[in-house]
């Protein structure tokens, strides 16, 4: 059966059609600006996940070996003397042996 081409595209069909139309441009007009601050947003995301893989990724260099502080060795001034001399100089003098003293 023929289709007749007037019936086929009533004014009330074509109005329909342009509400229709005109509503998936507004649609698509929202989910652009969406898309575009979502854009936005993961763009920020990226750049600060960037500076924290920066700051918190291992030194190029290895790290140089911290030595801690230590006091100086004194050397002992009874070192050069023998048995009987070093405690003879223990017992009658003692000054030699205050560098010793804390």
């Amino acid at each position: 059966m023929p289709v007749n081409r007037e019936e086929s595209l009533s004014s009330y069909r074509i109005e329909g059609i342009e509400k229709g139309l005109l509503l998936l441009a507004e649609e698509n007009k929202a989910l652009r600006q969406t898309i575009s601050i979502l854009v936005e947003e993961v763009r920020g995301i990226r750049e600060e996940n960037r500076s924290l893989k920066t700051f918190l990724s291992p030194p190029s260099e290895p790290v140089k070996a911290i030595r801690p502080w230590q006091p100086e060795k004194v050397k002992d001034p009874l070192e050069s003397l023998g048995f009987f001399e070093r405690i003879w100089a223990q017992v009658v003098e003692p000054q030699k042996m205050r560098q010793f003293d804390s």
